[in-house]
């Protein structure tokens, strides 16, 4: 993911659109850093620019450091000098508050914004510094000759370097001040602290439009308010209102009598999705403006914060960490700084050009001709005479091009959309009315003639295509035959071919949303789901319509709607009725009505924040304010309305439920460990469910009462009482856009189950397919075979991609999916037992699949020895010897820094784990971070501290301490070592092993062997005593970490900088906190054995990575691979970047 230093930087100052706070970039404005009294930031413009204020909060340390802000003269010296006093005029900032709005001198324009921090104590010897000879341009302000300089004699104590900071500033154009020091802050509950600007409710009760949170700055005497600038709000939606009460009349807080509303605001939250070059999750405040469209002469201005977020679905938002995070809480509500605005006036004066223009372009050229300023907002459209029209309100207008004057044409339209004219003069006008959702078309003299289009909106059930509902573009042909008119959603996608005498002529239908969609009925094979749309499948012709609109609750399925949480549903015909279920956070159950063509909500359960019928404020009273997150829920359509009551649903406190996996044919939902039960079928079909816990989980049941379930780092099958019959190594999840190599029987990036049937002939039996996000679609057997796949992974060389080639018919063989194929379906119909896939990153494709009912199973038996074991191990570390001499990998550890803890990653271990780490001359910083699959349980309860690596979970560092020593050594080597960390609960702790250590005691010794793996010896294994360690658990909103600080005096080691030294890192997870169960390398990928001691203890370096230690500023840089060099080679950094 890249990152945006210049426009981070612009970002501070609410330039381009986006604030900054990606983790890994500067989150406040910083000035220069040295050692003399005066640091600067500067803002400079290409070109002079018009400024009329500043908004911004209080400085950092504000008690020890002056702030000031400065204008560049007009026709001063570019670029510009911040030393050269002359240059700039200082803008009087008056007494700086918390949150503050500052004018600049009237008619303001310059070429750059100089911002000012000034050591308290030093004001004089910072003015004696500042020198209009100055030593050139630019921010790089420590003069030669003073560098080392001693202020300490003015009070600022030793010389030692410094810089100011501020958290932001945004730039207006027009000039107005704070009214804010005159007024009186009046609030309904909480604290409100006067120094900082913030007030905290202190809520018991969830805000609600009825119970608001209210903040009040009241004046003794009217003012003139044109809006507010506002710091940030911990609340979704705030309604702002103003008082108009008569003289005299005493300012009521609560009551509606004496308000009136003129702004709405809604709080930005902070992305915290990575990776993603708009994540801001460290962002330090997102603020905003209000306008109230006029000035208002008011005794007082009122916020009601009336809604608070709720939990979402998809890409992780929320307010900043340190006040939350992602974590939602309806009671919650606070304003972290407001400042009512009045006008000043006296700014530049604006270009209306600036604002709002026609432009004239030459249609040959594209070189512009004229501008205008214009009021023209909508569509516009030439006449065939070469006029100019326009869509204008509810109407359209002539539009003059010469002066840009309108002269109404049409006038009887309810809202004006779109609009086109045919050759001969004829207008066409998309109607958005209510009642309309039409096409009007008007002869040439604009007289009305004809609807294109049934009026009204779309009505579920079957498919009217002359029905719009809604349109985005139309075109019309030039005789005026026919209209083409573009439906924009997903339900269907469609261009709608019409003649313009209103007569359906044909659909273009597609595409779907990305990643794919659409499910194929095993029960009827020619109906084909696809969100609200029922497509019907003619399988002689080898055609796909468009059957019914089921639904009309788009906002339930579409990706871009935040309260979706049925991405895709399924059919299971269960006691006579058909039903379509989803899964998901929330599983879902529809019952369809054969006769009407629609389907009614019949039931729901899962995680009651992903459910967006739950958040309501009589739910929220209910639950006594308590976050829809800590509940599960079930709910069933008692009075058969399809909606869902407050009285219907029962509420199951727990934290973070898990999502609901599979729907069985009965209707029984799978959701982690427990098991939701049909307890009754009502009268028309809506199913009663109870939870029954297990004592494990799982995500698919067999037919024989048996389970499967994404374990941590395998797939693995469970008996009817949960114990474990088989497992396979496997990954689950995304990784980014990362895509492992391929490799026969490797299995990762798992996205979930598909389908699962018995098949008809064969030895198959019963069996399920997984989707995996590498292109593969995998057939599993339901005893644990990994039986082959359907489609190929995309790295493997006999895959192929999709054929131009796409007629009924069209061989598929080879076929992957590619990556990002979130849709996964496949079925077998039961009518002629065949089997199908429905695949297409933006269409839906019925792919049929042949050749399950040839399938054998083999029986028999073989030996693997001892001898057999070492020679595969062998074969294994020579196959990764040369992996690492072709592609080495290396870390990049630099000096420790405040935040190095949030710092990026060092190295990763793709869907397992990241380690940062950082360096000093004392210790080695180290900080594991668990994925949830690696550290749901980290413990090690092992009593035996120097077999800790075999008893549970741990993580470690290995590391070649002798630069000189061969990278390519097949055995370890003096300053080899390895340290692991335990994660013992209530004491954690480091323990050093060293294959070869002289002087070590000889009660320090320990060695381990088998018949399989040989014997390993160490010289030394230690608990490191003065070692430093942390363990943390996984949280709600956090991932399980481990940190630790390693003494080097304890390693008899000072690591030098740039020189590389051999290096890997792991985890160790477990699932009972005795054993441990699996093993991930960050550069030996072939650790992974959990069956051999021996194996698990011994150090291989050649197998390593590299580790380079970076000073101040240094660069990454590529290792040599010869032992005779381990500093940094030019020439080999060149070879490997070719």
């Amino acid at each position: 993911m890249d990152i945006y230093p210049r426009r981070d930087f612009l970002s501070l100052f609410r330039l381009g659109g986006h604030i900054s706070g990606e983790p890994r970039t500067f989150i406040f404005i910083e000035s220069t850093e040295g050692k003399g009294p005066k640091q600067f930031a500067m803002l400079v413009f290409t070109r002079p620019v018009p400024i009329g204020s500043l908004v911004f909060p209080r400085h950092e340390d504000a008690s020890n450091i002056i702030f000031q802000a400065s204008i560049l003269k007009p026709g001063a010296r570019m670029p510009p000098d911040p030393r050269r006093e002359s240059d700039w005029t200082r803008v009087d900032l008056g007494g700086i508050s918390a949150w503050n709005c500052v004018p600049l001198p009237p008619g303001t324009m310059t070429q750059a914004l100089r911002l000012t921090f000034v050591r308290e104590g030093e004001e004089l010897l910072a003015e004696a510094e500042s020198s209009d000879a100055g030593t050139g341009p630019g921010l790089d302000v420590e003069r030669p000759d003073a560098g080392d300089a001693d202020h300490s004699s003015v009070g600022a104590g030793p010389a030692a370097t410094w810089k100011g900071r501020i958290e932001g500033m945004r730039l207006l154009r027009r000039r107005f001040r704070s009214a804010l020091q005159d007024a009186v802050v009046r609030v309904n509950s909480g604290v409100y602290d006067a120094a900082s600007g913030e007030w905290d409710a202190k809520r018991a009760d969830p805000i609600t439009p009825d119970r608001p949170g209210i903040f009040v700055m009241e004046w003794a005497e009217p003012r003139k308010i044109r809006g507010l600038a506002i710091k940030e709000i911990d609340g979704r939606r705030t309604e702002i209102d103003v008082f108009t009460g008569r003289k005299g009349e005493k300012v009521d807080i609560e009551r509606p009598n004496g308000w009136v509303h003129v702004a709405s605001y809604e709080q930005p939250r902070r992305n915290f999705y990575q990776p993603d070059p708009g994540n801001n999750a460290r962002a330090r405040y997102l603020d905003g403006m209000v306008d109230f469209g006029r000035e208002w002469e008011t005794r007082a201005v009122r916020l009601r914060v009336v809604e608070q977020w709720s939990e979402k679905s998809g890409r992780p938002e929320g307010v900043r960490e340190d006040r939350g995070g992602t974590k939602t809480d309806p009671c919650r509500c606070r304003i972290y700084g407001a400042v009512p605005l009045e006008y000043l006036g006296g700014e530049p004066p604006c270009d209306p050009l600036a604002v709002r223009r026609l432009c004239v372009y030459d249609g040959q050229t594209g070189r512009l001709l004229a501008e205008h300023p214009s009021e023209v907002r909508g569509p516009m459209a030439f006449h065939p005479s070469g006029g100019l029209f326009a869509v204008d309100g509810t109407g359209v207008v002539r539009v003059n091009i010469e002066t840009a004057e309108k002269t109404p044409y049409v006038t009887d339209l309810e809202d004006a959309r779109l609009l086109a004219f045919d050759r001969r003069g004829r207008l066409y006008v998309y109607d958005h009315g209510p009642d309309r959702r039409v096409v009007r078309v008007y002869d040439e003299n604009g007289r009305f003639r004809n609807n294109i289009g049934r009026p009204g909106p779309r009505q579920a059930g079957p498919y009217e295509p002359t029905s719009f509902g809604e349109l985005c573009a139309i075109a019309v042909d030039e005789e005026g035959e026919f209209l083409w008119a573009v439906y924009p959603h997903e339900d269907p996608r469609r261009v709608i071919k019409m003649r313009t005498d209103g007569t359906f002529v044909q659909d273009y239908l597609g595409n779907t949303h990305y990643g794919g969609g659409g499910v194929l009925d095993p029960w009827d094979k020619t109906r084909l789901w696809y969100k609200n749309v029922l497509f019907r499948v003619d399988w002689e012709q080898g055609i796909a319509s468009v059957g019914a609109l089921v639904s009309l609750a788009y906002h339930e399925a579409s990706p871009w709607s935040d309260t979706a949480f049925r991405h895709s549903w399924r059919p299971i015909v269960c006691k006579g009725r058909t039903y379509l279920v989803s899964e998901g956070s929330v599983g879902s159950v529809y019952v369809y009505d054969e006769k009407s063509m629609t389907v009614r909500m019949a039931s729901a359960l899962g995680k009651a924040s992903a459910f967006p019928y739950l958040k309501t404020p009589e739910v929220l009273k209910h639950l006594g304010g308590r976050p829809l997150g800590g509940f599960s829920f079930v709910w069933t359509d008692r009075n058969s309305d399809g909606c869902v009551k407050l009285e219907e649903v029962e509420f199951t406190p727990e934290e973070d439920p898990p999502a609901i996996s599979r729907f069985c044919d009965d209707l029984t939902a799978l959701s982690g460990n427990r098991r939701y039960e049909v307890a009754e079928f009502l009268a028309d079909g809506s199913p009663v469910y109870r939870m029954v816990r297990m004592p494990f989980s799982a995500a698919l049941r067999f037919s024989d009462g048996s389970y499967f379930r994404f374990a941590n780092g395998f797939n693995e099958w469970l008996d009817a009482s949960g114990r474990r019959r088989c497992s396979y190594r496997a990954g689950f999840g995304m990784d980014g856009l990362k895509i492992y190599p391929w490799s026969p029987g490797v299995v990762d990036l798992q996205f979930g189950i598909s389908g699962h049937a018995v098949a008809h002939a064969g030895d198959l039996g019963e069996f399920f397919v997984v989707h995996a996000n590498n292109g593969q679609m995998n057939i599993w057997t339901s005893d644990g075979f990994l039986a082959g796949n359907i489609t190929r992974h995309m790295l493997d060389p006999e895959a192929r991609g999709w054929p131009a080639e796409h007629g009924r018919g069209t061989r598929m063989d080879g076929l992957t999916l590619g990556q990002e194929h979130f849709h996964h379906y496949f079925c077998k119909t039961g009518e002629d037992d065949k089997y199908y896939i429905v695949a297409g990153h933006s269409w839906m494709s019925v792919i049929e699949v042949r050749g399950f009912d040839r399938f054998r199973r083999a029986s028999g038996s073989f030996e693997v020895t001892p001898q057999a074991l070492r020679d595969t191990a062998e074969w294994e570390r020579a196959k990764a010897r040369r992996a690492a001499y072709a592609r080495p990998r290396v870390m990049h550890w630099r000096r420790k820094t405040e935040d190095w803890e949030s710092a990026e990653p060092v190295a990763s271990i793709p869907g397992m784990a990241a380690l940062r780490a950082c360096y000093d001359a004392a210790f080695l910083y180290l900080r594991w971070d668990l994925e949830e699959n690696a550290g749901r349980l980290l413990e090690n309860r092992g009593d035996d501290y120097r077999r800790c690596f075999k008893t549970g979970a741990a993580v470690d560092i290995q590391i070649g301490t002798d630069s000189s020593a061969d990278p390519n050594r097949s055995g370890p080597a003096a300053g080899d070592l390895r340290i692991v960390v335990v994660p013992r609960p209530g004491k954690p702790f480091a323990v050093l092993y060293r294959p070869i250590a002289p002087g070590a005691a000889k009660d320090e010794s320990w060695s381990t062997s088998t018949p399989a793996g040989g014997k390993v010896d160490f010289d030394q294994v230690t608990i490191l005593q003065d070692a430093k360690v942390e363990v943390k658990a996984a949280g709600e909103h956090s991932r399980a970490h481990v940190v630790a600080a390693v003494p080097l005096k304890s390693l008899g080691w000072a690591p030098a900088p740039r020189v590389f030294y051999r290096a890997d890192w792991g985890i160790m997870t477990t699932r009972d906190g005795f054993n441990t169960s699996g093993r991930w390398y960050w550069a030996n990928t072939s650790a992974t054995g959990v069956s051999d001691e021996p194996t698990e203890a011994r150090l291989e370096p050649a197998l390593w990575g590299y580790l380079l230690f970076e000073e101040d500023g240094s660069g990454p840089a590529s290792p040599s691979l010869t032992p005779a060099r381990t500093e940094v080679d030019e020439d080999i950094e060149e070879l490997l970047e070719e």
